[in-house]
């Protein structure tokens, strides 16, 4: 086993995800990982990057770091990914893993654990939807875990409870933004921003930046934008974002008569441009380990309202940083943006409250936090190894 904790030497950490986005465009996971590997300490660590499937959504996001990328491309249950794996651990002399998602955690603890290195696992999710299967997984390779780092208290305990890992292990590190990569438009940007989507400066503007998915609850964002639009009818619904249900979302906001009045400006590369336009901002997710998309709201001191659930709970604070609704409930969600929209003064009271709560949310924390987790796993494996040989 080779741990570089030596004076001068550097930490070989490899870092696998399942991928970075969709079809080329990034998504949760490679939104966290853009932020994270290119402040990575590079005196401490040299970073490879695995990417299971073949996509190239992170590239550009890491362009100029250190960083060395390495896509497999891979199929779900390729059985050649183990050896893939091993065969890097060993020819890189990596020292750490550190294993995003469930392919990337399944191929890579059994990887980890045949050649004897520390295993970390990213958890961002609340593991509620999915298959049976991997639950049986889960339960097998608990053990094989040395630390996890949840994204929130609410994700930390779906960990202990759903997927049996010992909550000793789990640690909570909340997600962090860079703000570098916000183009924030001025007062100019969001004029021409609004004339180029057929908005007028004194219109409302209710936005979402989401990803077109069940999970996501846009849906609810739609019934109950059919109640506002019958109290503050120059209102307008902008939706940043694409996934599987574009279609139906478009085709449900025909059905209820509201068409004009929502725009689907689909997937954007820099979502800060488009934040700095929202009156509010709205969340609408049926669950939630971790919403970027809050943060980065929050950051930008936008009025916000998002489901009462999962790490959201966590990361806002119901009439004092923002305001919260129970989960598909349109009515409520409807009440709330109604009552924002109708007082400035309160837009602007829980934009700046928001903005002061996402300091806490800090990239350089971040790092700590995850840095020294990485040199304690390399700690706890070099004296468990060193108990075993006596």
């Amino acid at each position: 086993m080779s741990i570089r904790n030596k004076k001068n030497m550097k930490i070989n950490l490899l870092i696998v995800t399942d991928h970075g986005g969709y079809y080329g465009k990034i998504a949760g996971v490679g939104r966290i990982l853009s932020y994270i590997l290119p402040n990575i300490d590079s005196e401490r660590f040299h970073v490879a990057l695995v990417i299971l499937r073949e996509d190239g959504s992170l590239e550009k996001r890491i362009a100029g770091s250190a960083i060395e990328i390495i896509h497999l491309k891979r199929k779900k249950f390729d059985p050649r990914t183990l050896f893939d794996l091993i065969k890097i651990i060993r020819t890189k002399k990596i020292d750490l893993l550190h294993l995003y998602q469930y392919g990337s955690s399944n191929f890579g603890r059994i990887a980890g654990m045949l050649t004897g290195i520390p295993i970390i696992l990213h958890a961002g999710d609340l593991n509620y939807d999915y298959p049976w299967y991997q639950m049986v997984i889960d339960r097998i390779l608990r053990k094989t875990t040395d630390y996890v780092l949840a994204s929130s208290e609410a994700v930390k305990k779906s960990c202990a409870e759903i997927r049996g890992i010992d909550s000793s292990k789990i640690v909570v590190i909340p997600n962090a933004i860079s703000t570098d990569d916000f183009e924030c438009l001025n007062t100019e940007g969001c004029r021409y921003l609004k004339r180029s989507l057929g908005l007028r400066e004194e219109w409302n503007i209710v936005g979402t930046v989401t990803r077109l998915h069940a999970v996501k609850g846009n849906d609810i964002l739609l019934r109950a934008a059919e109640i506002v639009l019958n109290i503050l009818p120059d209102t307008y619904f902008v939706i940043v974002g694409d996934g599987p249900l574009k279609m139906e979302l478009t085709d449900t906001a025909r059905k209820l008569g509201i068409a004009k009045n929502v725009i689907f400006v689909g997937y954007q590369e820099n979502i800060g441009k488009y934040l700095s336009i929202f009156d509010v901002m709205a969340i609408t997710s049926n669950s939630e380990g971790f919403s970027l998309a809050l943060l980065e709201a929050m950051t930008m001191g936008k009025a916000i309202v998002a489901t009462s659930i999962g790490g959201m709970k966590e990361l806002l604070e119901h009439g004092i940083s923002g305001k919260m609704v129970p989960p598909r409930d349109p009515e409520a969600l409807a009440s709330e943006l109604i009552s924002l929209l109708k007082h400035p003064e309160d837009r602007k009271k829980f934009g700046s409250r928001a903005y002061e709560a996402s300091r806490r949310y800090s990239l350089d924390r971040h790092m700590h936090m995850r840095q020294n987790i990485y040199i304690d796993a390399l700690a706890l494996k070099r004296k468990k190894a060193a108990h075993f040989k006596k």
